[in-house]
């Protein structure tokens, strides 16, 4: 049926690249079988990868938040090298890059995982993250309670900024979904 609705519509399509996550619940999937397409047969899959988004089968919102923290850090010690105490940028050019770069790849997407935040664990980990900029933008002591630098740099917890991002994108698909309805 699917082949039939791409050759109406003159679509190609690789189904070899193709995979198929069943995003349910507590259901016994071993009766699900692997659908073909184009004489390929696709394979069943627990997540998969769009646009830098990863989805996992049941949707727990588990693996985006880990990748998205790895990317993080991977940014943060490949630039640490760059801002050291005694020389490299100024403390307002780190923070800058921290404000602009490094919270944009930890928002990425985050209107569909931000839910995940709500637990202590996430919160922890999204807060050892940010200690580590708070500590290299002011060179502070490693005692400093993170509060106090967050404080100091005007910077929100990250878990809450994650939550704002996700709502502020939330509501920036409704009002760019709402201008396609008027026009």
């Amino acid at each position: 049926m699917v082949q039939q609705w791409y050759d109406r519509a003159q679509l190609s399509v690789s189904s070899q690249k193709m995979v198929i996550t069943p995003f349910i619940c507590k259901r016994d999937l071993r009766c699900l079988k692997e659908p073909p397409l184009s004489g390929h047969t696709l394979q069943l899959t627990t997540e998969v990868q769009y646009l830098g988004l990863i989805l996992e089968k049941g949707l727990m919102r588990k693996v985006q938040p880990k990748n998205v923290m790895n990317k993080a850090y991977g940014a943060f010690w490949t630039f640490k090298g760059t801002f050291v105490k005694t020389w490299g940028h100024k403390p307002s050019v780190v923070h800058s890059i921290y404000t602009m770069a490094f919270r944009c790849i930890l928002t990425y997407s985050s209107t569909v995982w931000w839910l995940r935040v709500r637990h202590n664990v996430s919160r922890t980990e999204f807060s050892e993250l940010q200690r580590l900029a708070c500590l290299a933008t002011t060179g502070a002591m490693k005692m400093t309670p993170t509060a106090a630098l967050e404080a100091l740099l005007g910077l929100l917890p990250l878990h809450a900024m994650i939550k704002v991002e996700a709502q502020a994108g939330t509501y920036r698909l409704i009002v760019t979904n709402s201008k396609d309805l008027i026009h």
